[in-house]
């Protein structure tokens, strides 16, 4: 039998890197920091640190998500996803989406409990939900709009967000290749029903960062689109284990910084233990 040539090898490995890890789970790559806490960091570039994936994995059965907004809680200003975490004793912190220009209310529909922060339904066809009213629905789970209605949404959770999707369930990318780049953060869904915080602080499009995530050996299954650039935070702290980042002012839009505003997240999504007699 003659040996397979260097070509039918390197075509092999190739079907293997982007198709096998998403059915192959491995915990190798995650660093475990408690109970349903894990975390890995992904190079995007061997010659640069910076440029790079982390990924908090959080299972909704040890970590409860909350909604925090400032519509919600009175301040006069949003605060840093470090100071969201300090301020009301949480263990992690990401953008709860994007904001419109009163640096307070969110584009899309969004409710925590009673307190609606914005009652505006777009055409953005992603919802993140959490905390069920009842036992039967997931405690966590990104719906597709197209697939699911808000309202139904709204009748059986008590946290809703809105926001711009970037992957349908079962894995489908979509978006088109387009030119513009920036660091990203996204909140997504794996296989198991973990909440995903995803941050990219290398810019790309959000094609190549769809692309990216589904080659990852992360089994995730959805996701949708937090904020670029600037905006973008992710803050975790677990014992000794600290990450801070944001991104930078490479979206391309004009924005006005005036009081370091750009930094200013007025609504963030936060993880807290879960009561373990819940």
């Amino acid at each position: 039998m003659r040996a397979p040539s260097t070509v039918y090898i390197n075509l092999l490995f190739l079907i293997l890197l982007f198709f096998v890890p998403a059915f192959s789970p491995s915990n190798e790559i995650w660093n475990n920091l408690d109970d349903g806490l894990d975390v890995a960091r992904f190079s995007l570039n061997e010659l640069s640190e910076d440029s790079s994936i982390t990924i908090v994995r959080i299972n909704p059965k040890d970590w409860n998500l909350k909604i925090l907004s400032i519509s919600e809680t009175g301040a006069s200003r949003g605060h840093s996803a470090r100071e969201w975490c300090e301020k009301h004793n949480l263990t992690a912190a990401i953008n709860g989406g994007m904001f419109d220009i009163d640096y307070k209310t969110h584009i899309g529909y969004m409710k925590s409990y009673e307190h609606i922060n914005s009652s505006r339904r777009n055409k953005y066809l992603s919802a993140a939900a959490f905390d069920p009213f009842g036992d039967d629905s997931p405690l966590f789970k990104i719906f597709d709009l197209d697939e699911v209605s808000l309202d139904t949404l709204i009748a059986n959770y008590n946290c809703v967000i809105q926001n711009l999707r970037l992957i349908k369930r079962n894995r489908e990318n979509r978006w088109e290749p387009r030119i513009r780049k920036w660091a990203e953060v996204a909140l997504a869904e794996d296989f198991a029903g973990n909440a995903l915080f995803i941050f990219c602080s290398e810019q790309v499009t959000m094609y190549e960062f769809n692309e990216r995530l589904l080659a990852l050996p992360i089994n995730i299954i959805t996701a949708q689109h937090l904020e670029g650039g600037i905006q973008a935070q992710l803050y975790l702290k677990n014992g000794d284990y600290e990450v801070n980042l944001s991104g930078d002012f490479s979206t391309g839009i004009s924005i006005n910084n005036q009081e370091g505003l750009v930094s200013q997240l007025p609504n963030v999504i936060g993880i807290y233990p879960r009561d373990k007699n819940d």
